[in-house]
């Protein structure tokens, strides 16, 4: 739903880290000239790169700063913002996670993993470069939204709300997106919540649920939403966070449950495959 948020100013120089310093003048571009074109370069780029993400405790086997090579454990640090919601930071190097706390320990994690962990959490937002106000700011910086780490995830590139209110997402050079029927139902009180609080819009005309996966990433749960008329931005947003804001808290664990508004000639393909819910 939410866009790349506030992003910090910030200025070049000698120190970044080689491997990100591409992603860092992306933030800053997008800081500076906030154009479809600099936000599709820095998703790009954000799908490709190592993120350094400070731990509670790093796990058994796992040396500090190595990449996670398997599966394991990980304890996210988890903070609250001036809105009291959850959010967890993330660096694009070292130098700058220690600016933000010289002593916590960090794992460099390959970022569309970090993704794929941060969206099984209850994390509203991911903080990039953060920063101790007592210190100086160091690296450009930012907010990614849910909306946006859970599309990276799979491979995909937010996109944004056209005039029509239509939502428009892309996939990465060389990924396609694969939909099939759910292959498990939702949970009794997930789907009661989640029909109710359709209903109580008055814009929702048709709910689908489906499975959907990119190349590389495990299918996860879907709900198409075909609305009874176009609605501009501030609409959308406002049907899909009560929407969200009605089932997430019943998920357990883990699960997690995605949300898309249907267009042609993706909704067309939604309805074939998808199991109906409402309408």
């Amino acid at each position: 739903m939410g866009l790349l948020g506030r992003l910090f100013g910030g200025r070049s120089g000698a120190g970044w880290d080689a491997d990100n310093a591409a992603l860092l003048r992306a933030i800053q571009n997008v800081a500076s000239a906030d154009s479809p074109q600099n936000r599709d370069k820095l998703y790009r780029l954000l799908l490709d790169c190592v993120l350094f993400i400070p731990v509670r405790e790093i796990p058994e086997g796992l040396r500090k700063g190595a990449g996670s090579g398997g599966p394991c454990d990980i304890a996210l640090q988890q903070l609250r913002d001036k809105q009291q919601k959850p959010v967890t930071p993330a660096f694009t190097d070292e130098q700058a996670l220690r600016n933000w706390d010289p002593n916590t320990p960090f794992l460099g994690i390959r970022a569309r993993e970090y993704f794929r962990m941060v969206r099984g959490t209850e994390v509203s937002a991911i903080l990039i470069n953060p920063f101790d106000p007592i210190r100086k700011m160091l690296r450009p910086g930012g907010r990614i939204s849910r909306f946006e780490f859970e599309a990276l995830a799979e491979g995909m590139l937010p996109g944004r709300f056209d005039p029509r209110g239509v939502l428009h997402m892309t996939l990465a050079e060389g990924k396609t997106a694969h939909l099939s029927p759910p292959a498990k139902s939702l949970p009794g009180n997930v789907l009661e919540a989640m029909v109710t609080a359709a209903r109580s819009t008055g814009e929702i005309r048709e709910l689908y649920h489906f499975d959907m996966a990119s190349e590389s990433g495990d299918a996860h749960a879907v709900i198409g939403i075909d609305l009874d008329r176009p609605l501009e931005t501030a609409g959308l947003e406002r049907v899909l966070k009560r929407l969200a804001d009605a089932v997430h808290p019943l998920l357990a664990g883990r699960t997690y449950l995605d949300f898309m508004v249907l267009h042609d000639p993706f909704g067309d393909r939604i309805r074939s495959v998808g199991r109906k819910l409402l309408g």
